[in-house]
């Protein structure tokens, strides 16, 4: 396209990402939907500053979480996790959506520790982490 100027810049994520869009450090970014979310309503760390300036210009993938229990847990749906005790992988932005997803189940998640899983495998590749509670 004749007159456009991209710059593409590697950032700290989509709660930095709304941040400098609310003051106007920077145009445009890719955030996630949940934290655009509660930056625009100023949900959560955004409560003191909003980012009322937000606007959306396409959903580029659905976000999945996966739920994982135990045989013996009594967890068949996800409407079982109601009073259930979760605990959130260790990825940078995980945490926050088991918090939000939990929290719409009134499931109560867990603080963790990230535990090396060591060897890879065709189900886990080298480097993989897990987490369990502390």
């Amino acid at each position: 396209m004749p007159d456009v100027v991209t710059t593409a810049q590697a950032g700290q994520a989509s709660v930095a990402n709304c941040n400098l869009i609310r003051d106007k450090q920077i145009e445009s970014a890719f955030v996630q939907s949940n934290v655009a979310f509660n930056a625009y309503n100023g949900v959560d760390q955004f409560k003191e500053k909003p980012a009322k300036n937000l606007r959306f210009i396409a959903s580029l993938y659905p976000e999945t979480i996966q739920i994982v229990a135990r045989a013996d847990s009594g967890i068949k749906t996800v409407k079982d996790i109601k009073g259930k005790r979760l605990v959130p992988v260790t990825a940078a932005a995980e945490p926050r959506s088991t918090r939000s997803t939990s929290s719409a189940f009134t499931a109560t998640p867990t603080r963790t520790s990230p535990v090396s899983t060591g060897s890879a495998s065709p189900e886990r590749p080298s480097g993989s982490r897990t987490s369990r509670p502390t």
